[in-house]
């Protein structure tokens, strides 16, 4: 459990310290003889500036499930995005804005998901495009999706610091 929640938690301490608004959405599909295991490990007192305790717990989601059938990958092994690369390279912020430019999205709230990771975020778009860095899209974290909440289009950046970008499937 503590190497797939700790390295989160520095997602969250970077998230909090750029100042980005975001909260958590759920511990995405964790088999239920986990949850009582995880309930008690994010009620303990170093987590406790978390708030980890109330996020719900869910043993399926359908949330990330239904974009990843909307976007499939092209990789058996992991995802990769069946689209274009539209930027390369370690500086989030600079690809994200370019994609926002050239796609024009203009939603408010987007889901974040690192594949590495249990968690599914809810983070503010604008704050992310203005502020991500490489603290928080890297190797080290793995593959991440962005999408919004009608699924009208994906951002997936790679370990390879590929950004791609598909819309309206």
């Amino acid at each position: 459990m503590e190497n797939r929640i700790v390295p989160f938690l520095e997602i969250l301490d970077e998230l909090q310290n750029l100042e980005i608004e975001h909260s958590i959405i759920s511990f995405r599909c964790i088999p239920p003889e986990f949850h009582e295991l995880l309930r008690r490990h994010t009620q303990t007192e170093a987590l406790e500036k978390y708030k980890l305790a109330k996020v719900e717990i869910t043993t399926e989601d359908t949330t990330v499930e239904t974009v990843l059938e909307k976007y499939p990958s092209i990789n058996p092994f992991r995802y990769v995005l069946d689209a274009s690369v539209v930027g390369y390279g370690n500086l989030p912020d600079e690809a994200l804005q370019e994609i926002q430019e050239t796609q024009q999205f203009k939603e408010e709230k987007v889901f974040v998901y690192w594949l590495k990771y249990a968690f599914l975020l809810e983070i503010d778009f604008k704050d992310l495009v203005k502020r991500a860095n490489d603290d928080l899209f890297n190797s080290w974290h793995d593959d991440a999706v962005i999408f919004p909440k009608d699924y009208s289009w994906l951002i997936a950046y790679t370990i390879e610091d590929e950004w791609r970008v598909d819309k309206n499937k």
